[in-house]
């Protein structure tokens, strides 16, 4: 029974060893590309030492976030700013929006909807023009 015990340990502590010596492909891809990207990174802090700095600023803002992190701006903060693209004359008239180049489509006057609406009406609440009396 001890010699089945003293076994099974030796042979976890050699397979242990085996993996850390061997590891599989894909980890030894792994290490290649971080040395690589190890290196590149050195060798760009050491171009960004030898630009002349930028002065400090002698206001320092703190504990404001910025939340804002790719510079894209705030839905709903500012008017899109869009591109007339053209009209696909089905009733669209295409734009592309300012900040990412993405296409918006929206219905021009000419635009027809086959959607079953039934007998929608719409409700407006009355407006009193003097509540006081």
């Amino acid at each position: 029974m001890k010699k089945l015990v003293i076994l099974t340990l030796l042979s976890a502590v050699v397979f242990n060893l085996y993996a850390q010596l061997n590891p599989p492909p894909a980890y030894q891809q792994y290490l290649q590309q971080k040395k690589i990207f190890e290196a590149g990174k050195q060798q760009k802090d050491a171009l960004i030492k030898l630009l002349p700095q930028k002065p400090q600023q002698t206001e320092t803002v703190t504990n404001v976030p910025n939340y804002n992190v790719d510079n894209m701006p705030v839905a709903g903060n500012k008017k899109l700013p869009l591109t007339f693209i053209g009209n696909n004359e089905n009733g669209l008239d295409i734009f592309r929006s300012g900040p990412d180049n993405m296409y918006i489509l929206k219905p021009d006057a000419t635009f027809l909807s086959a959607m079953p609406t039934g007998n929608f009406k719409v409700v407006t609440q009355e407006i009193k023009t003097n509540p006081g009396k």
